[in-house]
């Protein structure tokens, strides 16, 4: 399955998130902020990156400029 880095500030939802991501099979890493998720992205590159928005610091838009 994929590797997915799921980046989202509210620990409730990235908890549901990272459930139904890993009970469909998919290895998951996980980030609290942007900042955070571009440190994971950048140390092991994913496949596939699932991102909240609504962020402090650097949000999902921010987030995505970046690592683009």
């Amino acid at each position: 399955m994929a590797a997915i880095l799921l980046i989202d500030d509210d620990p409730h939802q990235r908890a549901v998130a990272a459930l139904v991501l890993s009970e469909a099979g998919h290895q998951l890493r996980e980030a609290s902020d942007g900042a955070e998720g571009l440190r994971l992205a950048l140390e092991q590159p994913p496949d596939l990156v699932v991102c909240d928005v609504v962020m402090p610091g650097k949000n999902g838009y921010q987030f995505r400029a970046v690592v683009r």
